[in-house]
């Protein structure tokens, strides 16, 4: 909504991008969500400072750990928003980045054990039908799709560094393994 004005004004995108990141530490996570958020569209708006440039490996780490509670496609488009925009200070942790998306998605189809999940399904609505208690479920599969987008932007910006692969490899196989064993005993 205030893009134009931002923009507009020499040095307001930074002193606002500055304060933005400040807010992704707040101890609320509707406060850190909508930070995050904002960090992504206000990227667009202009030339980044170098000061706020500086500070994206805490920027990603905080996108990190709001997937890792919430993911869904809010969270993800501002992770690949990241990725695409500042791909030289995402490459340090790109291994880092991998592990911890490929741990989200197991946690969604895996129990801690390895074993496959019962249940990760959502309740879609409760209601009494004919005098018993009854959940509607629905797969979250919605989780599932925007940790996998998440890998695919990370993978895509990783091509202009292709030496990488090797440091993403391992988790990254562990997740795809996964995925054939439950198509498998399907």
């Amino acid at each position: 909504q205030y893009e134009r004005f931002i923009s507009n004004v020499d040095g307001l995108l930074g002193q606002v991008l500055e304060k933005v990141v400040y807010l992704m530490h707040d101890p609320e996570i509707p406060v850190k969500y909508e930070a995050a958020v904002a960090f992504r569209i206000l990227t667009h708006v202009g030339t980044i400072p170098d000061s706020v440039v500086a500070v994206i490996p805490q920027v990603l780490e905080s996108v990190l750990q709001l997937i890792e509670l919430c993911p869904n496609d809010d969270m993800v488009s501002t992770l690949e928003s990241i990725i695409d925009k500042f791909p030289a200070a995402i490459a340090p942790s790109a291994a880092n980045v991998c592990n911890r998306l490929c741990q989200t998605f197991l946690s969604h189809v895996q129990n801690p054990d390895g074993t496959p999940a019962a249940d990760k399904s959502r309740i879609i609505g409760r209601g009494w039908d004919n005098g018993q208690w009854v959940e509607s479920r629905a797969p979250d599969n919605h989780a599932l799709s925007a940790t996998m987008s998440a890998l695919i932007g990370l993978l895509q910006a990783l091509r202009d560094v292709p030496h990488l692969y090797a440091q993403v490899e391992r988790p990254l196989l562990h997740v795809v393994t996964t995925i054939l064993l439950r198509r498998s005993e399907s």
